[in-house]
């Protein structure tokens, strides 16, 4: 099996003789695997990864690249394979800093904004799951599932499922002139 783990910062997860992940990052000092800014693409063949993770890092994207990196994340996964992603609940996390929830204001304050420790440790949008689940479907994602974690119950697990893409005359635009290699 092969994984990809996007944006992995510190949490690197180690190969074993069965398993095979690669941990790609921007931030050269998070010493990754690879260093590349999947915003922009993913140096991988189409159908390339099993799974791909990626945890605590969406909050970190700009919204209007959300669709082309779930697109690109759909390219890189085999058919059936499966994407987990973790992030705040945006709503959840609002209403604890406004409720100065078991009085820690200034952590769900970083929850909401990020810690802000280096250029990229930013958060700079808001993650909902309904929206969020509408927009891996409109990307090529099927069987998708969200719940709390149980320890920290205002962060989300998400796992969806890569589907056979249908053929658009969208989908054949956005493939010859935007995902492109």
């Amino acid at each position: 099996m092969k994984a990809l783990n996007l944006g992995c910062g510190r949490r690197k997860m180690p190969s074993r003789e069965d398993f095979e992940c690669v941990n790609l990052d921007m931030e050269p000092s998070m010493e990754p695997d690879i260093v590349a800014d999947f915003t922009q693409q993913l140096p991988f063949e189409e159908g390339e990864f099993d799974e791909v993770y990626l945890f605590h890092t969406l909050e970190h994207i700009t919204k209007q690249l959300h669709p082309f990196v779930f697109t690109v994340i759909r390219r890189v996964l085999k058919v059936e394979g499966i994407l987990y992603l973790s992030y705040p609940e945006f709503s959840l996390i609002c209403k604890n800093w406004l409720e100065n929830y078991k009085g820690q204001r200034e952590f769900w304050e970083k929850t909401i904004f990020g810690r802000q420790l280096y250029p990229s440790d930013f958060h700079v949008c808001a993650v909902d799951s309904v929206e969020l689940t509408v927009l891996l479907e409109e990307c090529g994602f099927r069987e998708i599932a969200y719940k709390a974690e149980t320890s920290l119950p205002y962060n989300m697990i998400l796992k969806a499922m890569a589907c056979d893409l249908p053929t658009t005359r969208e989908r054949l635009v956005f493939d010859e002139v935007i995902n492109t290699k």
